[in-house]
């Protein structure tokens, strides 16, 4: 899939810092190729997917052309890792535990579903509207 599915930090409703250590050593491992400006592209045993964020991981990520179905539990493992809420565009907001729910901020993109897995978020988003 092409579309854009972003991981951020949230903290009584403002974007809020988050483990990007853990997040790295959840990718690191997975890195086929990257540059100087925050891009790499990670390969799982069914497919790729392009990262961009990891000159600043504190900060997120963003995701896309993700392609096979490991990835999606590779977002969901960084997500869960590091504490970030997942966001893919046009597809609601997604939890990785509950605690997150009142860090986010009014107006979040409804609608905010807890997830608990990579396969749960793939579900999601192909039955999104």
């Amino acid at each position: 899939m092409s579309f854009d599915v972003f991981l951020r930090g949230f903290e009584a409703g403002n974007a809020a810092p988050r483990d990007g250590a853990a997040a790295m050593a959840v990718l690191t491992p997975l890195i086929i190729e990257r540059d100087a400006h925050g891009f790499a592209r990670i390969q799982m045993h069914d497919g790729t997917a392009d990262v961009y964020g990891i000159d600043t991981p504190d900060d997120g990520f963003m995701f896309n052309q993700v392609g096979g179905r490991a990835a999606w539990d590779v977002i969901y493992a960084v997500a869960k890792t590091a504490g970030f809420v997942v966001m893919p565009v046009g597809c609601g907001t997604f939890l990785v535990d509950e605690s997150l729910r009142p860090e986010l901020p009014q107006g979040a993109p409804a609608p905010v579903e807890v997830i608990v897995s990579g396969a749960d978020l793939l579900a999601a988003i192909e039955t999104a509207p």
